[in-house]
């Protein structure tokens, strides 16, 4: 706030001014011209202002006109005469964002009213070229080309924004970029930029506006979670941003090629799936809105997919400490670099390492008889484990046993003992006991065991014992030494004696069921009469002995020997006497129905007187007669009729030793006759016939004695006991008579029964066969009875499922053809004989046929694969049973072979065949019982070739691919052919790669390749890729900002350049280093983020699917940082002086440049070390504009001589420019020279002469006394001011003021005298004119302003307002006056003082520490009389306020310039300076 003091000034004296008045006005009495009212500005514009009034209604109204005078900050800038009772205007032409001041004045013959005044400020202009810059998640910084209005340095700029609260800011006045901060990550915002004046007006809606998003919060807490072979799982913390549920996530997968993927929105984490196993991976996040924003890159995550496990895991040589492992090793891309690690569970966890690409390893040091268990893990070489391989358990060897010995033999068990090794497992340990004969046997012992006994053996055999240590797992150790031995032969049982006769004794035993008992001999002892030994033959059961004497007693015992001479245990005791000598010649003499008389002959023996003579009776029970001794007959009685008895005598010794048998005697009784004769059950060959038994008490022991008559007679025998009888032998179809006798069993026959007949059934047929068979018919045959009356059979026929069910063939016959059946029937067929008198033969064996079912119709082939072929067919309509066929298919061919349908199928896929390949097939129709149909034709069909397994991109240009591809494995392959398809072009090759020319650059190519043979084409194998893009072209750009710059470039004239991607790389120029790097699908580029003042080269790649161009390169500089703290001070009328301080970096030097209307000119400083340069040679009162920019050259054009130099144009090369600092400046303007005065005749008036002055200035002023006189407003080389209404022999101080708008200056005072002739002659008309000054007083008051000049110059307000006295009560309405129109008044004022005391010292308010506490860099302190406030911490410039003390009657403080954040120490009260006006 500027504060002005209205100081007194020496004034005219009222009669003087009245005297003056009256001469200008030529004494005219005309009344005053009333003003216009209501006076309004409106449609207000850039460049216009539309002024309305209300004309005076008087009636001299119709012949006003109205005078417009238009200024603005007190400088003139036209007047504007309407025409005659105009009530409006339009002022154009007016400059934009101006206050301008609009004074209208009722014009009536040349006779001003008082003005109307009313202020207007234009609309300023807008802004141009709005951009977005920086862009953060918070904060968008907007840039702008600022209007180029008379005010723009005063312009504010209203922001608005959409989206936001509040909904604008204001920037502060003159800056041309401005950063919006508090925004909301990931939003979009519309902003639009509008000029606002220092009052507040506001320019038009504008037309341009920036639409930017901020860039959304980065996502934390990027992990991995699930790794598998393929997949990684990743998973992060969402922003909190307010549209976070939109937003996708981009997903940069680095290796091993770039890959990106992005989420679906509003997820936390993303599965990536395809990766290559055992790959190290690098995962970068970037959040993006719905708009493609994104955010910064997260933090980058690393992991590693698992690698693939090995396979086949599998043990090889195992011993004692040895395991030696192999496997199958993973496919994978990196598997020459994999090692193994190998985990042993056991006994306790262990790990071992193969070496890269290990497909076996040995693991040594293990202990005997351990089960290990084996896992192997694929390990990539930054140590990342595979799943694990499934498990393979091992046991090493246990160790052998030691010192292995028998012990007890028995004939079953053989005891063996061993040392047990010294394992860890010893324990656990059991024996496998291998016993190699007589056949291998295998034996376990318990846990632990040192001994044990082998039962189960076999009596004397040689045995070899082997025993292996055996885990708990049953793992064996090596054998350990064999021991053989033999077991004892088992002992003779059942020793006994056999035969006796009268010098001999068979004994007798029972072998032992040893194995090699056929070896064995047997040792027999006899002890009496004397003890002798006898061995048999080997395998003997039983042995004579000879040579013994009748009647004797004697003990026999016998041992069983082996062949080696081993004996086994003695068998049981035996004791016997030899037999006395039998009687002979035992016959039967009288035998009757009850009795038998038996004689026999005595033996010779020396002992006989004493033998007696036992007779046994053997039937109906055992019966023993006891002769008297030496008896030689005897009759036996009470026996019974028909019944069979033997008789026996035996010697009897006195101890009652029998002695062998006599000769038997056998005799019967007569039995009874059978009754009730009948026949039974009759056959081909047999006759059964059943009777009653006679009730005798042998009749169990009966046989029957039958007797056949015909064809001839035939006698048959019963078993004993028997109630029937069938007779066989017999021939069929037969007449017979049987008769039947009882016949006891030593063949007595009683009397015959009554006689029976019957006749036998005829043969069966034989041999029944299923002969031709057909969709109809079937034929039987079969072989004829071989009866004796065959000649006279006939056959009848049974059929299953037909009707009728049995058919009867001609007499003899042995064929017969059914063929009204049904196709794919099952029919069972038998054949009975029958007897001319109807008798029938059993039937004979069935035989059961299908008729051949109905043949398939129709067989094609409906598709085929590379490996099926798909038949079809039409199954027989009218057969029964074809919902139950099946049907075989026959394929010859490369691999034959026959596949069988489901039931009711009418196609099948045949697999399993191999591609390419032309085979033969044929269809049988098969019924449910595999009944095949006849055959189809064959029919020829090739399976599909294998489509090519892979295609890889051998080279490519930007107008060429070329490109092969691997070859099926198919048996066929060299007979193949290929198709290659793309862009409607088919070619037919025999070789396995291809190469296509004259394609477009940047465009995609899809190829199809697939195989051919036999006509057949395969699946299609597409390949799909780009040709390499053509490099941008005409590169272009500069700088945007100090951290900045723009590069554009023309894309390449390729088809698909519209879609191509660009990368741009940017590298620091000095460095070399890459600084950044983005893409983009625009022909420009800001690339931000820079250094100021740095050179920059820029790389362009065309980006288009995975292929990038050659480069395109251009260097680039951006603008160097503004000018530091400038300031322009110590102006004169011919210079300024420039202060400033460089920056720190980045510039090359500093530009100067000084602009008039006429002409410009340019100061450069490269010299870093100055920061204070005056420009001189200035026109006076001009106005110019001072603009101060940094520059920079680019590396190779730096200006490397001279401190300060002018030019005309910019520096040569690459060059950028800092933002301008633009101050406009008026330089003083300059005085009058050599002012001399002459005198006029008459003492009235003075010439004043003087030279011009230098430069421009809008008037020259001549004040005689302070006072002014008519101005001068044109003055080539010198004036001439006559200067009247002087009094006469008067001295005069005389200045001449330049007046250049609104600056002034004064020359130093010149004394001049006017003549002094005339004196008297005033004074007479001094009295005259007294009398009319009472009258003209009142006329002045009304009339304030008079015009001067008959021209209608506007009087000048000011030269009478200037250097007057006002009192108290005059100065409400001088304030008023003075704060009319915006403060008009007082600004003229105001700049009045602006050259006052510019020559006076304010070193404190230069100094730059306190720079920063003016408001103005023009309005400062003087050091003389300034306030100093008290200093702070010992810091003397804390002292320093923009504040003046001023030379009144009480102090005052003048503070016009102080910022309102400055700290006052010294007062506690911020006080106000308020104006003191003395009267």
């Amino acid at each position: 706030m500027a504060f002005l003091v209205v100081n007194p000034a020496p004034i005219k004296t009222i009669s003087l001014l009245l005297l003056t008045f009256l001469i200008w006005h030529g004494g005219s009495g005309v009344s005053a011209v009333p003003e216009v009212t209501q006076l309004k500005a409106t449609d207000v514009t850039s460049t216009s202002v539309l002024l309305t009034w209300t004309v005076p209604t008087d009636t001299n109204a119709p012949n006003y006109t109205y005078v417009i005078k238009v200024s603005t900050n007190t400088i003139f800038v036209e007047n504007i005469t309407t025409g005659a009772n105009a009530n409006n205007t339009s002022v154009i032409s007016l400059k934009a964002g101006v206050i301008y001041d609009f004074n209208v004045y009722t014009n009536y013959s040349n006779t001003l009213s008082t003005a109307v005044s009313i202020s207007a400020t234009t609309i300023p202009s807008l802004v141009t070229n709005l951009n977005s810059g920086s862009i953060t998640n918070t904060s968008v910084t907007l840039s702008w080309i600022t209007p180029s209005d008379q005010n723009n340095a005063t312009y504010k700029y209203v922001i608005t924004i959409s989206n936001h609260s509040p909904p604008n800011v204001t920037t502060g006045a003159g800056v041309n970029n401005y950063t919006i901060t508090s925004l909301k990550p990931g939003v979009n915002y519309t902003f639009a930029v509008i000029t606002e004046t220092i009052n507040s007006v506001l320019s038009d809606t504008p037309v341009l506006v920036v639409t930017a998003t901020t860039l959304p919060s980065q996502i934390s807490n990027l992990k991995t979670g699930t790794i598998t072979t393929t997949n990684v799982t990743l998973s992060w913390d969402t922003p909190n941003d307010q549209n976070n549920a939109t937003y996708t996530y981009e997903i940069t997968v680095s290796n091993p090629s770039p890959g990106t993927y992005t989420t679906a929105p509003g997820a936390k984490s993303y599965t990536i799936t395809g990766l290559k196993p055992g790959v190290i991976y690098t995962f970068t996040v970037r959040t993006k809105t719905s708009n493609s924003v994104l955010s910064a890159a997260s933090a980058t995550v690393t992991d590693t997919t698992l690698p693939s496990p090995v396979t086949n895991l599998k043990t090889e040589t195992i011993t004692t400490t040895n395991v030696t492992l192999s496997w199958d090793t993973p496919n994978d891309q990196n598997n020459a670099t994999y090692t193994y690690e190998i985990t042993v569970s056991n006994p306790s966890p262990g790990t071992y390492t193969t070496a890269p690409g290990a497909k076996s390893y040995t693991i040594t040091g293990l202990k005997p008889g351990v089960i290990y268990t084996f896992i192997v893990r694929t390990k990539t070489s930054n140590s990342v484990l595979s799943a694990a391989s499934a498990t393979v358990t091992d046991t090493t060897l246990p160790s052998p046993v030691t010192n292995l010995k028998t012990g007890t033999i028995t004939t079953t068990n053989v005891t063996l003992s061993w040392d047990t090794p010294n394992d860890q497992n010893n324990a656990t340990y059991t024996y496998e006991i291998t016993v190699s004969n007589p056949s291998p046997g295998t034996y376990t012992t318990a846990p632990g065991a040192k001994s044990y006994p082998i039962t189960g053996l076999k009596p004397g055999v040689d045995y070899t014992f082997i025993v292996r240590t055996k885990t708990s797992n049953s793992v064996l150790s090596a054998a350990s030494a064999t021991v053989t031995d033999t077991t004892l032969p088992s002992p003779v049982t059942n020793l006994k004696t056999g035969t006796i006769t009268t010098t001999n004794v068979t004994l007798s035993w029972d072998t032992p069921n040893d194995q090699n008992n056929a070896t064995y001999t047997y040792e027999i002892t006899v002890s009496n009469p004397s003890p002798a030994t006898y061995t048999t033959a080997p395998g003997a059961k039983s042995y004579t002995i000879t040579g013994l004497k009748p009647g004797v007693d004697y003990t026999f015992i016998v041992r069983t020997k082996t062949s080696n001479s081993v004996l086994s245990a003695a068998s049981a005791t035996v004791t016997e006497t030899t037999l006395p000598s039998p009687v002979t010649n035992l016959k039967t003499g009288t035998i009757t129905t009850t009795n038998v008389t038996l004689s026999w002959d005595t033996p010779n023996d020396q002992n006989n007187a004493t033998y007696i003579y036992e007779i046994t009776v053997s039937n109906p029970s055992p019966a023993t007669y006891t002769t008297a001794p030496g008896a030689k007959s005897y009759t036996i009685t009470g026996l019974k009729p028909g019944v069979i008895y033997t008789f026996t005598v035996r010697t009897k010794t006195s101890n009652s030793v029998l002695s062998a048998a006599s000769a038997t005697v056998t005799d019967t009784t007569l039995p009874s006759p059978v009754t009730n004769l009948k026949t039974g059950t009759i056959t081909t060959t047999e006759v059964t016939l059943s009777w009653d038994t006679p009730n005798d008490q042998n009749n169990a022991t009966y046989t029957y004695e039958i007797t056949v008559s015909n064809p001839s007679p035939g006698t048959h025998t019963t078993a004993p006991g028997a109630k029937s009888y069938t007779v066989t032998g017999l021939k069929p179809g037969v007449i017979y008579t049987f008769i039947v006798r009882t016949k006891t069993s030593n063949s007595v026959l009683s009397a015959a029964s009554a006689t029976v007949t019957e006749t036998t059934l005829p043969s069966r047929v034989t041999g029944l066969t299923i002969g031709t068979i057909t969709t109809t018919n079937v034929t039987l045959s079969w072989n004829l009875p071989d009866d004796q009356n065959n000649a006279t059979y006939r056959y009848v026929i049974i059929i299953s499922n037909h009707s009728p069910e049995n058919v009867t063939s001609g007499a003899g016959a042995n064929s017969y053809t059914f063929t009204d059946l049904k196709p794919g029937e099952n029919y069972t067929f038998a054949v009975q004989t029958q007897t001319i008198n109807s008798v029938l033969s059993a039937a004979s064996e069935p035989a059961t046929a299908t008729t051949k079912p109905s043949p398939v119709s129709g067989l094609a082939i409906a598709s085929r694969t590379t490996n099926t072929v798909t038949l079809t067919w039409n199954t027989p309509t009218n057969d029964s049973n074809k919902a139950t066929y099946t049907y075989v298919i026959i394929v010859l061919i490369h691999n034959p072979g026959t596949f069988t349908t489901a039931e009711n199928a009418n196609s099948y896929t045949i697999p399993g065949l191999n591609p390419g390949v032309n085979y033969s097939f044929t269809v049988y129709t098969q019924t449910i019982n595999l009944v095949q149909s006849i055959a189809n034709a064959f029919i020829n069909g090739t399976t599909i070739p294998s489509r090519v397994p892979s295609i890889e991109l051998v080279n490519r240009s930007n107008s060429s691919i070329t490109f092969m591809w691997t070859t099926p494995s198919d048996v066929r392959v060299k007979e193949y052919k290929y198709n290659v398809f793309y862009t409607g072009i088919e070619i037919l090759t025999i070789n396995n790669n291809f190469s296509a020319s004259d394609l477009q650059p940047g465009s995609q190519y899809t190829f199809n390749v697939t195989s051919e043979i036999d006509s057949l084409k395969s699946a299609i194998s597409t390949f799909t890729v780009y040709t390499i893009p053509n490099q941008p072209g005409n590169l272009g750009g500069g700088s945007v900002s100090t951290s900045s710059i723009n590069v554009s470039w023309q894309a390449p004239n390729d088809p698909n350049a519209n879609s191509y991607e660009y990368n741009v790389t940017w590298i620091e120029g000095v460095s070399q280093n890459t600084t950044g790097n983005d893409n983009t699908y625009n022909t420009s580029m800001v690339i931000q983020g820079l250094q100021a003042g740095y050179q920059y080269g820029v790389i362009i790649h065309s980006m288009i699917g995975d292929v990038s161009s050659e480069p395109s390169t251009i260097y680039l500089l951006t603008d160097p940082n503004i000018i530091k703290s400038p300031e322009i001070g110590n102006i004169t009328n011919s210079s300024v002086i420039f202060r400033w301080t460089w920056p720190e970096s980045g510039v090359t030097g500093m530009e100067i440049k000084s602009t008039t209307a006429n002409a410009a000119t340019i100061e450069i400083i490269t010299d870093r070390s100055i920061t204070e340069y005056e420009m001189t040679n200035l026109t006076p009162g001009n106005f110019y504009e001072f603009t101060l920019r940094s520059y920079k050259n680019s590396d190779t054009d730096v200006l490397s001589s001279g401190r300060i130099h002018r030019r005309e144009a910019a520096p040569t090369g690459r060059t950028t420019y800092s933002e301008p600092v633009t101050r406009t400046i008026q330089i003083l303007p300059a005085h009058v020279t050599n002012i001399k005065c002459s005198k006029v005749g008459g003492g009235y008036a003075i010439i004043v002469h003087f030279d011009c002055p230098k430069g421009n200035f809008t008037e020259l002023n001549v004040l005689v006394n302070g006072g002014t006189s008519d101005a001068l407003t044109n003055c080539s080389d010198s004036g001439d001011v006559t200067v009247r209404s002087l009094q006469p022999a008067n001295g005069y101080d005389v200045q001449v003021q330049t007046v250049a708008y609104p600056l002034k200056v004064l020359t130093i005072i010149h004394r001049c005298s006017t003549d002094n002739v005339g004196v008297i002659v005033g004074a007479i008309f001094g009295v005259l004119l007294f009398l009319l000054l009472v009258g003209l007083i009142a006329f002045f008051i009304l009339r304030k302003r008079r015009s001067k000049k008959t021209e209608m110059e506007i009087p000048d307000v000011k030269k009478q307002r200037r250097f007057r006295t006002l009192s108290k009560e005059q100065f409400a309405d001088y304030f008023q006056q003075q704060h009319a129109n915006s403060d008009f008044g007082f600004a003229e004022e105001y700049q009045e003082l602006g050259s006052v005391g510019t020559k006076q010292l304010k070193r404190e308010a230069e100094l730059p520490d306190n720079r920063s506490k003016n408001r103005f860099t023009n309005v400062l302190p003087y050091d003389h009389s300034r306030v100093k406030l008290d200093s702070t911490g010992g810091n003397e410039i804390s002292d320093y306020i923009n504040a003046n003390y001023m030379p009144v009657s009480k102090n005052m403080v003048e503070t016009p310039s102080f910022l309102p954040n400055t700290h006052l120490t010294t007062h506690d009260t911020y006080m106000k300076c308020t104006f003191h006006f003395f009267s």
